[in-house]
């Protein structure tokens, strides 16, 4: 009994919790993206008779989604920002018809990490982050592809990978440059056979 006393207001403050930041999220109509740029919003009772762009803000009023409908308000693609614990943008997803295309991300990840160590050696640490991580999905949400850029949109390198028929990662290549200089390719299949 002591225990329901105990968990009973944890679970109602919880649940409390996530309906007030439901409630804090701001939710806006626009004719497209260059309205939203502009701030332009568009009328709800104009909503219905055409296509149309929703966005949603956190109550930090940052943007951490927009999408797009059709005039039957049919989703046909979505944006998703995510922030970091300071409110920099840190992810943005990219997904068409609700399947993820692609991930772009504005700090190292592990991939990342990996390339950039074995480019200029063990121990590398930028002075700034000033680089950005494309991730690239296939229809079986798995990455096929990471392209590294500078902030300047120019692309450092590329890593694309192979699956076999049961999506097993069977062979990783890696470029310099957009597929200029292939510097490493990595056959999972041989290091399995030993």
């Amino acid at each position: 009994m002591k225990i329901c006393k105990i968990i009973l207001p944890f679970l109602f403050s919880v649940v409390l919790a996530q309906n007030t930041e439901v409630d804090n999220r701001a939710v806006e109509y626009f004719n497209d993206e260059l309205s939203f740029i502009e701030n332009i919003q568009l009328p709800i009772d104009e909503i219905s008779n055409q296509e149309y762009v929703k966005t949603i803000r956190n109550s930090n009023e940052d943007v951490i989604e927009l999408s797009w409908y059709s005039e039957s308000d049919s989703l046909l693609r979505k944006r998703k920002y995510n922030y970091d614990e300071h409110g920099n943008l840190s992810m943005i997803s990219y997904l068409n018809k609700g399947n993820l295309l692609s991930e772009l991300w504005f700090n190292d990840i592990d991939k990342s990490y990996d390339y950039f160590q074995y480019i200029f050696g063990f121990g590398f640490s930028p002075m700034e982050p000033n680089r950005l991580t494309e991730v690239l999905y296939n229809f079986r949400l798995l990455p096929k592809k990471y392209i590294f850029y500078t902030q300047s949109n120019k692309i450092i390198g590329v890593i694309n990978i192979e699956y076999d028929y049961e999506n097993e990662n069977v062979v990783e290549t890696w470029f310099i440059g957009n597929h200029k200089k292939e510097i490493r390719k990595i056959d999972y299949r041989l290091n399995n056979l030993q």
